[in-house]
């Protein structure tokens, strides 16, 4: 009996909300730990893997977007919408990028200053916004911020110096304000996320929250202000309206490129991996699995969009939209899983006691905020990509099931509600009632 007891107090124990936290916050704040005694110890060796391939690339997304601005046309020219541009043109006049080329801009002592104030400037405007997202325990989501700046995805984005940095700042606006009782905050939510869309685009599917019979009309000014963000900016560029065109091809071009490089999390370079396996030293022909991974990745972005709206909790909505985010464009670096931070972050806010699965979760979190590479003791393998890559497929799948099941339990309880209706309207002989819109829980 007392044996009972104890198990049954340990059950207790691990599923109340604050010792889970303990427990996600203690295992991460131990992988980063080891993420820097192995850095030591191996005088930065270990760190390689987990940057980009090219060593002479660093920090050239910020850079090369620069040199691009000087020309005043990097809209017919890049991948990124006009906004991109506008949001990092403060930072262009650090150096004179009309008589140097991006490599050498990098070199240089005011170009390395630009890229330390960027980063500087967006960390803390993201840090400030994230640590609000769970008020209630300020200090806790202080130290898992300032753990999820050291994490792999963040790590990465850093060494690019891609501008995700400062769209994770606006999705951090938009999910602070979004839901707030103040007219004009929530105004300055549907802002926030329409320039984070109108930087990236993908971001626009955190929108899908607003599409609701209560907060449609803010989710249609969300698709104004998107439209206005996206449009406009192109006048302060060469060509115009015109290069509209051009923008919409180069990032079409840009995300069916299929590339299979281990720095990548996109569904379709991941089912269509020859590097993981060629670093295994297996050979297999997967020409086959790309082709097919090209259509189970629509199906996968249908899956979330519509699970989306049946899922019980805030945090599985917004994992469900961040998913197609990061694994839905052909090319797909780790640095994208920087939009799952607020869906974990919602994920820790939960108060109630936990459920076993949300144990399964914590898991698979920690292994795409991990930055611990394996090369060093698993010779054969290269990166630790490939088990991001598992761990998204485990997630997304895992939630779209969670969503089937959601909609097969409303249909149920719509049924019921439903039945006796139907029986007195039978019995007074007129007809069966129209069924209603579902609407999100």
């Amino acid at each position: 009996m007392q044996k009972g007891h104890f198990f049954e107090n340990i059950r207790r124990k691990l599923l109340n909300a604050q010792v889970f936290r303990f427990i996600f916050l203690g295992i991460l704040a131990i992988l980063i730990f080891v993420f820097f005694v192995q850095l030591f110890t191996t005088k930065g060796a270990s760190v390689g893997p987990l940057f980009f391939q090219d060593t002479n690339d660093t920090f050239m997304d910020f850079f090369n977007v620069q040199k691009s601005i000087s020309n005043m046309a990097p809209v017919s020219e890049g991948i990124y919408p006009p906004l991109s541009y506008i949001m990092l043109l403060p930072f262009h006049y650090f150096v004179d990028y009309g008589s140097v080329d991006a490599l050498t801009a990098r070199s240089l002592q005011a170009g390395i200053m630009s890229l330390i104030v960027f980063f500087v400037v967006w960390i803390f405007f993201s840090a400030v916004f994230l640590s609000k997202i769970m008020p209630k325990h300020p200090r806790q989501n202080m130290i898992f911020v300032f753990l999820l700046l050291l994490s792999a995805p963040m790590i990465f984005l850093l060494e690019r110096g891609n501008i995700n940095l400062v769209t994770l700042g606006f999705i951090a606006v938009y999910f602070v304000y979004y839901k707030d009782k103040s007219p004009a905050l929530r105004e300055i939510a549907i802002i926030a996320l329409a320039i984070a869309t109108a930087i990236k685009l993908y971001p626009a599917l955190f929108g899908l929250l607003l599409f609701k019979k209560d907060t449609f009309r803010s989710f249609f000014r969300l698709a104004v202000y998107c439209i206005l963000l996206i449009v406009f900016p192109v006048f302060l560029f060469k060509g115009g309206l015109d290069s509209i065109k051009s923008i919409a091809g180069n990032i079409l071009n840009f995300s069916n490129t299929i590339e299979n490089w281990p720095d990548s999390v996109a569904l379709r370079s991941f089912l269509g991996y020859r590097a993981m396996f060629r670093a295994a030293g297996i050979k297999l022909g997967m020409d086959w699995l790309q082709q097919a991974a090209h259509y189970i990745s629509y199906v996968m972005l249908a899956g979330s969009i519509a699970g989306a709206f049946f899922v019980d909790r805030t945090w599985k909505k917004a994992a469900l939209l961040a998913c197609p985010i990061i694994m839905f464009p052909a090319m797909s670096s780790i640095y994208n899983l920087v939009y799952l931070f607020i869906p974990i972050i919602l994920f820790l806010k939960i108060e109630e006691d936990r459920k076993w699965t949300d144990y399964v979760y914590m898991a698979l979190f920690l292994i795409l905020l991990n930055p611990v590479q394996l090369g060093n003791w698993i010779p054969m393998v290269a990166k630790t990509t490939i088990f991001s890559n598992i761990s998204m497929v485990i997630i997304n799948s895992m939630l779209c099931i969670e969503g089937l099941v959601g909609l097969v339990k409303l249909l149920a309880v719509k049924s019921r509600q439903k039945a006796p209706i139907i029986k007195a309207l039978k019995e007074t002989g007129q007809a069966e009632p129209v069924n209603e819109v579902f609407e999100d829980q």
